[in-house]
């Protein structure tokens, strides 16, 4: 199976809905997320485009080619259960897959109530990349140009409301 880049993943997440139902459920159920701990974004999807423009900008500055980033680096550093569990739900990850890692994220919540590498952890182990790359090169994308502007309008969002951030949009 092909490898799925960064800028790939990010046509996808442009083209994919902001707000899906299971998602939506679980932030309100584990408090976490949307409309929790002052968090900046809408919708996991802003979440994650704003975070991805993020990691272009850092991977910018170390001079690495952004469009050779593979996607599951990026996974690799999520700590967020409801960002990950959004992207399952878009990609169509078996219903019994989502059932168990909602159980396991309310179990994980419960032991700490804000985003930390063992909620990643927890949430890669029951949502392993092979299963969610396996699913996203089935998906619809974005024009790389709409994923763009997406992901920086995403980005400007943040930074409007983080200070540390304004400096990277130049």
């Amino acid at each position: 199976m092909p490898s799925v880049y960064q800028c790939q993943l990010k046509r996808i997440i442009a083209a994919a809905p902001a707000n899906l139902p299971r998602t939506d459920a679980l932030q309100q159920r584990i408090k976490i997320g949307v409309g929790f701990q002052n968090k900046w974004y809408r919708s996991q999807k802003e979440h994650w485009l704003g975070w991805i423009v993020f990691q272009e900008f850092s991977a910018r500055e170390k001079r690495r080619e952004v469009s050779e980033i593979l996607a599951k680096e990026r996974w690799a550093g999520l700590h967020c259960i409801p960002m990950m569990f959004w992207l399952a739900e878009t990609v169509g990850i078996d219903a019994h897959m989502l059932d168990v890692a909602e159980k396991e994220a309310e179990t994980e919540s419960l032991k700490k109530s804000c985003d930390c590498p063992q909620h990643g952890k927890a949430m890669r182990r029951l949502l392993p990349w092979e299963k969610i790359e396996a699913e996203l090169t089935t998906m619809p994308e974005s024009s790389q140009k709409a994923a763009d502007n997406a992901g920086m309008e995403a980005f400007a969002r943040l930074a409007s409301l983080r200070s540390k951030y304004r400096s990277l949009l130049g």
